[in-house]
């Protein structure tokens, strides 16, 4: 049965406001709609998801249908600042590494104004030069395709005064090996086909309404334009690096994508200051032809990573126009929010945080807000696609049951999280939250586990707070990452949500900070503190991740290719970059798995003096039996203990939960290569503890191990253990209760 396509949806400009601010809402919508702000409240009950309750805030009235497009498809934009951009003879060249060629064209490189321009293209079918004029244009005869994942050079030129065109292309391995190079030449009977403005674009081109067309999949290296036509042997010359600078006084520009790595600029060393930028960040610092293989840190050699990859689906601005905007109002509590939008087949909810202003902050708790790891899972349809992961991590063969109407419109936009591949294979690196997040609304249950997950799960948290009387305010990690340790300075106490994953350094130092200075943390969840995590200062609204060589990931960057572009740091996880999660927090992630969520059990430990207080009004040694999420309290990812990786001497392991089945796989860094078989026998038993940690000043930090805490938060009315022995921790940490 086909499922309908989603007709009404947005996205907020900020994900985070403060009273007194400003929030645009992005709207696409095929039905008149209504619009209004309501707070969020999660809804408790039973081990399905149910939903949540909310209260009006303001109604903002009616609006009229107003579809908006995603523009998908990286490419370069170079402006014809000067009239010198589309010559009436020219030479064209680059190196290329396609990725995916399709039947139907993929620009490398051309110039596109008015019904005029040129272009050099790859397809199946092979390379091929395209004229056009007043809307006529004509083709060269392909050349033989070039081998994908292979470096090729190709080129073009045109003599508009005879209409003669040529076509080479050559592999970088030669012969033997390899294969020789190829040219064509004809006439193309165009003339002159030059005007004096437009825009010179790389990748791909727009087609005039704000949408890509002929977007190329794969890296480009080296672009050259060129204000003469060249024959077949002088355009092959412009394979050597130095070729083009026989021609220096014909050359427009040269594009040298290792410079300027860390922005969204491309650099003409042509001397000529034909700069351009990119679209839909493409992935940068990726390994050239010329990568030596010596290093592995782009930062090192960015002479050696002068390639962009791009892709067909790349997205880093949706670009919508705003439909309404909502002035936050100056006496609104913190929280969680949405726009709720109703037509009259349809509703969404567009949620976002409201913090206190700097200086303003009330409140004796924070709550953290994981935002990024939010948008990291954005849109994730992995499980949709791998079958295999399917049935690895939930034991099922068909996903297809268990998916939503959100779910299907994630498929349906060709929405990508960082958990997903690029329709070339690649791995997705960049994330924005200037585009839809359809996982990120409230009530979405992960279809893997069937359970609230990041902001949903977050709503169940807040929902404890309320119900226990605590007097909070939110804190986002974006926050967090800006202002570092001062975000967290006027509280005594911060709250984590089940999985704060996503971390970026400034993150890290910032939290490590507070813990120092005499704050407490309260650590909620799994999984935490685990992916180097990048915001570019030329844009807040993004983030880069890259998937190292190790880590419990859907994918793996490339030979050389795991250092962020954004900032030069190293990708990866934390614990192998001098941040572990195990000296901060005292757990770190030793397993994850889709089946059924195990309870607690008390160590000796816990009986001592100095922590008995944690389990005042906990009869039972076991606890955490029955949970929302995955039925119990220890379950989904899960942390351990280990004092042989970073847990402080002084940690108290409080309980255990162990038992787990088949369907639980030990984190893939903690795998040796001896470990054929996950069992007793590699030391690493798959078990979650509860951690207690004191750090000086009286800072200190209570780890729970487990992204189900927060589903068992809630049973027998808010009353059962996990929801005490959350209390007797918050209680103390806060000074609620007498220390």
């Amino acid at each position: 049965m086909p499922i309908p396509r989603k007709r009404l949806l947005g996205y907020p400009s900020e994900l985070a406001t403060v009273p007194g601010a400003a929030v645009d809402f992005m709207v696409s919508s095929r039905d008149p709609f209504d619009a209004s702000i309501v707070r969020l409240r999660h809804e408790p009950g039973g081990h399905e998801p149910r939903g949540f309750a909310t209260a009006v805030v303001e109604s903002l009235g009616s609006y009229e249908p107003n579809e908006q497009a995603l523009n998908l498809g990286s490419r370069i934009h170079i402006p014809d600042r000067n009239g010198t951009l589309c010559p009436r003879s020219f030479s064209i060249s680059a190196w290329i590494y396609p990725t995916r060629l399709r039947r139907d064209l993929q620009l490398i490189l051309g110039f596109s104004g008015d019904e005029h321009g040129f272009g050099l293209f790859a397809s199946t079918s092979g390379i091929s030069l395209r004229v056009g004029r007043a809307g006529k244009t004509a083709d060269t005869p392909p050349l033989a395709a070039p081998r994908e994942r292979d470096w090729c050079f190709v080129a073009g030129s045109y003599d508009y005064a005879t209409g003669y065109a040529r076509v080479v292309s050559r592999p970088m391995l030669a012969p033997p090996l390899g294969e020789p190079g190829q040219c064509s030449s004809c006439n193309l009977g165009i003339g002159d086909h030059s005007v004096d403005s437009g825009l010179f674009t790389i990748a791909g081109a727009d087609d005039g309404k704000g949408q890509a067309r002929w977007s190329f999949n794969g890296k480009i290296e080296e672009p050259r334009l060129l204000d003469r036509a060249l024959d077949g042997p002088e355009l092959l010359e412009l394979s050597r690096r130095e070729g083009w600078r026989r021609w220096k006084t014909g050359t427009v520009g040269v594009w040298d994508f290792s410079q300027a790595m860390s922005s969204r600029h491309i650099v003409d060393v042509s001397g000529n200051e034909n700069t351009g930028v990119v679209v839909n960040m493409p992935t940068r610092a990726m390994t050239g032809r010329n990568w030596s293989g010596e290093v592995t840190h782009w930062p090192s050699r960015p002479e050696e990573y002068g390639a962009i990859h791009f892709h067909d689906d790349d997205l880093a601005d949706a670009k919508w126009s705003p439909t309404f905007t909502l002035r936050v109002p100056n006496n609104l509590e913190s929280g969680a929010y949405a726009a709720h939008l109703r037509s009259e087949s349809e509703e969404d909810f567009i949620p976002f945080w409201v913090s206190p202003a700097p200086g303003r902050e009330r409140a004796e708790v924070a709550f953290l807000a994981s935002t990024l790891t939010d948008i990291a899972y954005g849109n994730s349809h992995e499980a949709v696609k791998s079958p295999s992961l399917a049935k690895t991590f939930a034991g099922v063969d068909d996903i297809r049951p268990f998916l939503s109407p959100g779910d299907y419109a994630m498929l349906q936009l060709g929405l990508l999280s960082q958990y997903d591949l690029h329709s070339d294979g690649s791995g997705v690196c960049y994330a924005s939250r200037r585009r839809p997040l359809l996982s990120m609304r409230p009530g979405y249950a992960f279809p893997l586990t069937q359970s609230y997950h990041g902001f949903s799960a977050d709503l169940c948290a807040l929902r404890w707070l309320e119900e226990k009387g605590y007097s909070y305010e939110v804190v986002t990690d974006e926050t967090l990452h800006c202002r570092g340790a001062n975000a967290l300075a006027p509280y005594r106490a911060v709250v984590t949500g089940s999985h704060p994953e996503y971390w970026t350094r400034r993150m890290m130092n910032g939290l490590q900070d507070y813990l120092l200075d005499g704050g407490r943390l309260m650590y909620l969840g799994g999984n935490g503190f685990y992916w180097i995590t990048s915001i570019p200062e030329f844009d807040p609204a993004l983030t880069e991740v890259r998937r190292g060589q190790f880590g419990s990931s859907p994918w793996a960057a490339d030979p050389g290719e795991s250092g962020h572009s954004t900032t030069g740091e190293p990708g990866g996880i934390w614990r192998h970059h001098g941040n572990s999660p195990f000296s901060i927090v005292g757990n770190g992630f030793t397993a994850f798995g889709a089946g059924p969520a195990r309870p607690y059990r008390r160590t000796a430990a816990s009986y001592q003096p100095t922590v008995a207080w944690i389990f005042d009004g906990v009869e039972s040694p076991t606890f955490g039996d029955s949970g929302r999420f995955l039925g119990g309290a220890a379950g989904w990812e899960i942390d351990r203990a280990d004092f042989g990786s970073g847990t402080a001497p002084n940690a108290v392991v409080l309980a255990t939960a162990d038992g787990f089945g088949d369907l639980y796989h030990t984190s893939l860094e903690d795998l040796q290569a001896s470990d054929w078989a996950q069992s007793e026998d590699t030391g690493l038993s798959i078990h979650a503890d509860i951690v207690y940690l004191e750090y000086p000043k009286d800072g200190a930090v209570f780890s729970v191990g487990s992204m189900c805490w927060l589903g068992a938060l809630e049973i027998e009315d808010y009353m059962g253990p996990v929801s005490r022995i959350t209390d007797n921790v918050l209680r103390r940490f806060s000074g609620s209760s007498e220390s």
